[in-house]
């Protein structure tokens, strides 16, 4: 039997042996969160580099010309990693015949992102969008290669050898772009950084994995059965990336490129949030929580725990991009981008909707539900897309940020409901774990945005800024923990001693 935490070093990636997951995870995670700080360091040096180096309007035309691109891996993946981590049984077979699944719908999403190229010329009016995205049209082939050893590398619990291929990742966008950009290559500049960081996660993942497709024949029969699950999160994964393509198309038409770099920007720093989740917690969730599918205590119990740390880290995280979110953008992006930090604090919704999805997701998927991943899409995109419409004409780029925040609210508490059914934990149960934390980050906004706005500008103040804002971050993190020392003792009690125990076991 594998010692759990050893397990990425003493077993084979793709290996079913996993008796004890608290390790594991606890392992994990601390792997994960530290990979995915690297990364995030990395990409937001890069992101001030290319806001130095671009213009709103180059960053506008790159997002037009590569809106279709998350549409087309997201079919060209097919939902076939997940299927694949899920599956308990005959995993060399299975991981052939997804190899072969996903390869053939890379190929031939490549050839209709390359033939739809001008199709997205006309709908963002920008030739040099329709030419991007004809460029970039072999990305989705170059991703479906991803998709086996990626997936056996999350069924191992690899978390080490990911955090190199994310790294190697992110690296090698940022060389690229920053590099060619103060060259003078503009948006150019990007679509050869994406080639060459989808390059670079190809070669690593495929050699860290350490899987071929030497030997056996795909099996029909079993496309069959990972189809059945894998459609519901196609659809899914299909519904969001529609959704981005309306957010980018109808700031683009209505409210210009220029803005719609802006958007893009914005955006991104706000779903940095919700993608540590993704990357840090749910990767490990979703294969914890497809082997103690079959036992209810356990899965209860994993699920509550889970949702109450994931809320503890992103309700102060929510909190600072309402109280501090524009003047720390202008601060360190340059005035020039305000806008992104208004769509910044406006998104700041969506990192709580983010949250509770995360949990959801894994529930969902890792019992084996996945067809109701789309009751959560029809409330949360249906939601979103009537508030863009209402709100947009009024508020502009800040009214579609709020409409998207809203989506994700309902995105995550629809998660959480149809959760609850899965795991049978009670309505009460889950309000434990959410509501004294959110009234604690409340305090802690209502303590630091009066006095930001209201009196310290410290957009106005230069680099000097720079630090009055962590100043005030600090101080809003100590008023929530504070609050929530006095809402939920026993909360704080547990972080206090999990801090504990990890520093304990680094001695």
């Amino acid at each position: 039997m594998t010692d759990p935490p050893r397990v990425e070093e003493s077993t084979p990636v793709g290996g079913d042996a996993h008796p004890g997951l608290s390790p594991i995870l606890r392992r994990g995670v601390t792997v994960s969160s530290v990979g995915f700080v690297a990364v995030e360091l990395i990409a937001i040096v890069q992101l001030v580099a290319l806001a130095r180096l671009l213009s709103p309007g180059e960053i506008g035309a790159f997002t037009a010309g590569t809106a279709l691109s998350g549409l087309v891996v997201t079919v060209s993946q097919g939902g076939l990693r997940s299927a694949l981590v899920q599956r308990d049984r005959d995993v060399a077979r299975t991981s052939i015949t997804v190899f072969w699944a996903a390869l053939g719908n890379g190929v031939v999403t490549s050839l209709a992102m390359l033939a739809v190229a001008p199709l997205i010329a006309t709908l963002f009016g920008s030739h040099v969008a329709g030419i991007i995205a004809a460029v970039t049209a072999g990305m989705p082939l170059l991703h479906s290669l991803t998709v086996v050893p990626d997936a056996l590398l999350q069924r191992g619990f690899g978390f080490g050898r990911r955090m190199i291929v994310n790294v190697s990742t992110a690296i090698s966008f940022a060389i690229v772009a920053v590099t060619l950009a103060a060259l003078g290559f503009g948006v150019w500049a990007l679509v050869a950084a994406t080639y060459a960081s989808q390059v670079t996660w190809l070669g690593s993942s495929w050699l860290l994995a350490g899987w071929w497709p030497r030997h056996g024949r795909p099996s029909l029969r079993l496309w069959r059965e990972l189809a059945r699950y894998a459609v519901p999160l196609v659809v899914a994964n299909l519904a969001w990336r529609l959704q981005e393509i309306l957010e980018y198309f109808a700031v683009a038409r209505w409210l210009g490129q220029p803005t719609l770099g802006q958007y893009r920007y914005g955006r991104r720093l706000a779903t940095l949030p919700g993608l540590a989740l993704y990357e840090v917690v749910g990767y490990a969730l979703f294969p914890a929580f497809s082997r103690i599918a079959a036992e209810p205590d356990r899965f209860r119990q994993a699920f509550l725990r889970a949702l109450r740390w994931i809320w503890c880290a992103a309700v102060p995280v929510a909190g600072l991009m309402i109280a501090l979110g524009e003047p720390a953008v202008v601060v360190v992006l340059g005035e020039r981008w305000r806008d992104a930090g208004v769509v910044l604090t406006a998104l700041a919704g969506l990192s709580l909707g983010q949250a509770m999805a995360v949990v959801a997701n894994e529930v969902i998927q890792g019992s084996g539900r996945s067809y109701l991943m789309n009751r959560m899409t029809v409330a949360a995109l249906g939601s979103a897309m009537v508030l863009v419409a209402m709100l947009m004409p009024s508020f502009g780029v800040a009214g579609v940020g709020l409409a998207i925040s809203s989506g994700g609210i309902v995105l995550g508490v629809t998660g959480l409901w149809l959760s609850r059914r899965i795991v049978g934990g009670t309505i009460g149960a889950m309000l434990k774990c959410l509501v004294p934390t959110f009234i604690a980050g409340v305090f802690g906004v209502a303590a630091v945005a009066p006095l930001e706005h209201l009196v310290i500008h410290s957009d106005r103040r230069g680099m000097v800024g720079l630090a009055i804002l962590v100043g005030e971050g600090t101080a809003l993190v100590g008023a929530f923990l504070l609050a929530l020392r006095l809402l939920a003792p026993s909360t704080v009690a547990a972080a206090t001693q999990a801090i504990r125990e990890v520093l304990r076991r680094q001695d």
